[in-house]
Formats: structure tokens, sequence, C-alpha cells
């Protein structure tokens, strides 16, 4: 595996970084987010963002790595770009399907924007029933998938009013059943769904690592600068240790992340998966912690409606329940690891 990071992707980190800094969340009275001239959409659809890592003839130009670096961009400026479900996960199913170059090329460029169900549980895409429609902000059509690797596409009216969530720079949409779509393309084989839920694990992962550098950053600024008795609450030892123990939580995190990132397109579908799921399970634990550790370091200004402090805290734990948090996680872990034996 080689973790270093070239030319090309720090042009990717950096491009990334402007976009969501352009788009970043800095006011929680601009939340939930709605969609307009100053959603992001169509800058994230121009700087190639949207299909990333499908094949170059049909737009794509990345790798499961360069998908979660933008991702981690996204998340340590808290932007309410719909980039995970409407750039990612939607594009993939629809190519993965055999969905028509005219349906990609629109999605691809923009122009038709298409997002994934949720179960209701948030662990997994909704097969049947009731569901969520996940990063639905401005979205058209919400796809559904079957345990039989059909893919179902149904018509999300823009009018309808988003469901109560956790993470208030995210959107969900409660659907009623999402039975009821249409059929699209072929059925996704086993590997091809595997591959899939790997870059999915990853993705969000890549997301929790970039909300914990927001919160490691903004808390060590606020330490820095917050004087108390005559001198910085940054020197005290005991606030050391805790940026400290965020800081070693960060970077193993962020190491995680880049194995299950590059594990997407290096492994076999099922070693993929289970790198990702273990990726997936540490990062929710980290963000858990590092969020928690951030709270501390701000002191009680950490628990107001106006501080975005809160605003990590929830995107952290929405992240971590999004495909299941570390305990579904390590329980699937645990059955592929151990099989009949459990």
């Amino acid at each position: 595996m080689d973790v270093s990071i070239g030319p090309d992707q720090e042009l990717v980190i950096d491009t990334a970084a402007r976009l969501a800094e352009a788009f970043a969340t800095t006011n929680v009275g601009d939340l939930p987010p709605r969609d307009g001239a100053r959603s992001g959409w169509r800058q994230l659809a121009e700087m190639g963002f949207v299909g990333l890592r499908l094949p170059e003839p049909i737009g794509g130009q990345g790798s499961g790595v360069d998908v979660a670096l933008v991702a981690e961009q996204f998340g340590r400026a808290l932007s309410p770009v719909p980039f995970v479900g409407q750039a990612v996960l939607g594009p993939e199913l629809l190519f993965a399907a055999g969905a028509g170059d005219d349906v990609l090329g629109a999605v691809i460029a923009g122009e038709r924007r298409v997002t994934v169900a949720l179960d209701p549980f948030l662990r997994g895409f909704a097969a049947e029933g009731a569901a969520f429609a996940f990063d639905a902000t401005g979205a058209d059509a919400v796809l559904a998938l079957r345990r039989d690797g059909q893919l179902l596409e149904l018509p999300l009216d823009a009018g309808r009013k988003p469901a109560a969530c956790a993470d208030l720079t995210r959107v969900l949409v409660a659907i009623d059943d999402v039975a009821v779509g249409q059929p699209v393309g072929v059925p996704i084989d086993s590997g091809v769904r595997a591959r899939i839920e790997a870059l999915t694990l990853s993705v969000l992962a890549a997301d929790l690592v970039g909300v914990m550098q927001g919160a490691l950053d903004v808390a060590v600024d606020y330490v820095r600068d917050r004087v108390q008795f005559g001198v910085p609450v940054g020197s005290f030892q005991a606030v050391q240790h805790l940026a400290a123990e965020a800081k070693v939580k960060l970077e193993a995190a962020r190491g995680a992340m880049w194995h299950g990132a590059w594990a997407v397109d290096q492994l076999d579908p099922d070693d993929a998966l289970l790198a990702a799921r273990q990726t997936k399970a540490y990062c929710s634990r980290a963000a858990r912690d590092v969020t928690e550790i951030m709270t501390q370091l701000f002191g009680g200004i950490a628990i107001t409606w106006e501080e975005l402090a809160h605003l990590r805290v929830r995107r952290a734990l929405f992240g971590r329940a999004c495909f299941g948090d570390e305990h579904v996680q390590e329980d699937a872990i645990a059955e592929t690891r151990l099989g009949g034996l459990l």
C-alpha cells in the first residue's frame, strides 16, 4: 500500500478545500441547507467532483482515495453541499446498474441530481418500505437498492418537508415506500455492491476525519487565545494533554481512512469491504471522542446555539450512525473473521 499523496492529489485537496471553504457553514441560522445559488452544487459539478470515481470516458477521473480526500475537506468545513449522497453514491449506483450514457451524462454534468435512500435506522441502502432520502437538498430523484440488486428510482418532490435530522448540515426526506419506484438498468451483482458499500463506508469515514480536523483546529485556536488567570488556557498541562490526545486519535483515524479508501480500488470486493468496515469502526469511535474533547476545551460556550461546536458534534454522531456505527461494523467484522465459530 502506497500512502503517499502525489501532486495530482495535492491539487484535489487544494481545490476541494477552496470549494468547501466557499460554502462552509458559518451561521447556524443558515441551516438546514436550502438549494439555490449558494448551494455550491453548480461549482461541485464544474470542478468535476460529481461522479469523480467513475471511468474517465464518461466523465470521471479519480479513485476511492480521491473521493475520500474531497469528502474530508467538506467535513472539515461543515459544508452542507450534498457531496456524499448526490456526487458520490447516486452516480456510483446508476453506473453499476448500467444506466444509459444520457442519464449518467446529465448527472455528472450536474443537470440532474440523484441521491440514495437509507433504511429507517440509517444502517444501509433502503430495500423496501419506509426510508429516508439522504443528502436530499435539491435532489430530483432518490435511488433504493433491493436485496436482489435491482435499483429503483423514485421522483423526489421539491416541496416535500425535510424530516428531523440530528445533523443540521444535511437534509433527510421521509419516503413512505421505496418499493413503488421504477426499476433502473440491470441488477447489481454482489461483488459490485460490496465495492460500492466499501466506498460508502470509506467516504463517510473521510467526512468524519474532516469533522475531527475542523474540531481540533477551532479548539486549539480557542485555547491559544482564551486567557484565564492572566495566562492562555492552552498553557495549562491538562488542556495540552486533551489536545494531544485528540491529535493522536485524529491522525490514527486518518491513516485508517486512507487504507479503507485505497482498498476500494486495490483489493477484491470482500477484502475491500472488510477494510472499509475497519475504517468506519475506528473513525466512528474516534470522531465521538475528538468532538467530545473539543467540547471540553471550549468550556461553557460549546453548548450555546450560536457557537458552531454543536454542529460538529451533530455531524460526527450522525456520520457515525450512517451505514452502521462502530458496534455494527465490529459485529460484521467478527462474523466475517470467525464465521460459524460465533
